[in-house]
């Protein structure tokens, strides 16, 4: 717990900001939320793709349900060392991915396997068909 509570204090700062009320920052935020739900649509279609492509692999998929707002599409390898290979796999290539999960079950004095295996894919706007059709290659070639 100790551990948790340092790294956010460590982030704290960028998390907890007083809210900018300029108004080209209101116009922003508000120009944002107009197109927030074509946002979802352009993100969910990009994970069902990226669901469909990857079906057949040795992975844990996430459940695609309808009224999702996917972020990231967080996919779960069978072993941490298979999670490395696609990891650098995807850093080699220049693609996105993370896998910065901090396991919470360490709060309760365990460790779970789950949070080290775990890898985000980008689906949002900066993330084009070839981005996406690569990133595909990369998992295979991983798995390979």
């Amino acid at each position: 717990a100790a551990a948790y509570a340092n790294q956010l204090r460590t982030i704290a700062l960028m998390l907890l900001r007083p809210f900018d009320s300029a108004p080209a920052n209101v116009a922003r935020i508000e120009a944002e939320w107009e197109t927030l739900a074509v946002r979802v649509v352009e993100r969910n279609a990009k994970a069902r793709w990226l669901h469909e492509q990857l079906s057949d692999l040795p992975l844990e998929l996430p459940e695609m349900r309808e009224g999702d707002a996917i972020w990231r599409y967080t996919i779960t390898a069978p072993t941490i060392a298979l999670t490395r290979r696609i990891m650098h796999g995807l850093q080699r290539a220049g693609l996105s991915g993370s896998g910065l999960y901090y396991p919470l079950s360490a709060l309760f004095g365990k460790k779970h396997r789950l949070t080290n295996c775990l890898v985000n894919l980008w689906v949002d706007a900066t993330t084009t068909e070839d981005h996406l059709r690569r990133t595909v290659e990369v998992i295979r070639a991983a798995l390979g």
